[in-house]
C-alpha cells in the first residue's frame, strides 16, 4: 500500500473542521480539533465510530508540524491495525 495518507491542509483544522478517513481493510480514524490540537481516535472497521471499541485517543499541536506527525502516527496505527509491517 502506498504511504501516501492524505490530510486536510492546516486552514481546515484552524476553522474547526472534522476529518474522518480509512485506510486499508480495517483501519478507521476520526480527527477533531479542539482547543489548540488535533483529537485523533482509531478503531478496527467495519463499525462505525458510535458503534466500534474505540482506542485511547492521542492529540497533537495545529501546526504544519502537527499535520505530519499526525500522519506519521496514523500509517504506523494503521499497519498495525491492518496486520502489515509498515506503510
Amino acid at each position: 500500500m502506498a504511504s501516501e495518507l492524505y490530510l486536510p491542509t492546516l486552514s481546515h483544522w484552524e476553522h474547526g473542521n472534522p476529518w474522518t478517513g480509512s485506510w486499508g481493510p480495517k483501519a478507521r480514524f476520526y480527527i477533531v480539533p479542539q482547543e489548540g490540537q488535533m483529537n485523533v481516535q482509531m478503531w478496527e472497521g467495519p463499525l462505525c465510530r458510535t458503534l466500534a471499541q474505540l482506542e485511547e485517543p492521542v492529540q497533537f499541536p495545529i501546526s504544519e508540524e502537527g499535520i505530519e506527525q499526525v500522519r506519521t502516527w496514523l500509517l504506523a496505527q494503521c499497519a498495525r491495525i491492518n496486520g502489515e509491517d509498515g506503510p
